[in-house]
């Protein structure tokens, strides 16, 4: 067989076309690689610059009022963050199992744990679930006011004092800084009598 000038010149452009191809599929395989380095990356970067806060409850002298105190310790690069506090349920997503018994809004209106905010200080929502957003500075501490939470109909006071007696204060607080992705911190706080307790070194 013959080969022409015209089908050399195709078997040359279809050689040409195959080397730009595979060129490309490797350019594109090492940006789709350097662009998951990158992510990753960024996720550990995200994570090392997570704020770092001590809580504590401290109830020294009054049964059904404390005080949550937040101090943001760190990272030193962030200097000041904007905090969103809210309270958790000792238990996630709890349904009902009684006949009769409490309805899915009363389970999800009910603070499951010792204590709430208090609506009247600090911004506390209507429910006693969260407070008015704030802002942190490295090294300030807040203080928010607690109230005991309320026990719900299908119990007694008794009851739900004794539940709670001995339980910390769990809460989600989101951290927003202009520079990063908001994160967010899950701390459950035990509660203190010494008034003093929070300011001591850990």
């Amino acid at each position: 067989m013959v080969m022409t000038a015209e089908t050399w010149s195709a078997i040359a452009a279809f050689i040409a076309l195959s080397g730009s191809f595979l060129a490309w599929k490797a350019a594109a395989k090492s940006a789709d690689a350097a662009s998951r380095l990158t992510e990753i990356e960024r996720r550990r970067w995200h994570h090392e610059m997570t704020p770092q806060l001590r809580a504590a409850v401290v109830a020294p002298k009054v049964w059904d009022n404390a005080e949550l105190r937040l101090l943001l310790l760190g990272p030193t690069a962030l200097h000041e963050v904007t905090l969103t506090v809210s309270i958790r349920d000792d238990w996630p997503d709890r349904k009902s199992t009684l006949a009769g018994g409490p309805t899915a809004d009363e389970i999800a209106a009910t603070i499951w744990g010792p204590y709430r905010f208090n609506r009247a200080i600090d911004g506390g929502s209507e429910d006693g679930r969260s407070v008015e957003t704030f802002r942190l500075t490295m090294g300030d501490y807040k203080p928010i006011a607690l109230i005991r939470s309320a026990w719900p109909r299908w119990t007694n006071q008794d009851h739900w004092r004794t539940k709670y007696a001995d339980a910390p204060v769990r809460i989600a607080v989101t951290c927003e800084h202009p520079d990063y992705e908001p994160w967010t911190v899950h701390l459950e706080v035990p509660v203190d009598i010494d008034e003093q307790a929070f300011f001591k070194p850990k």
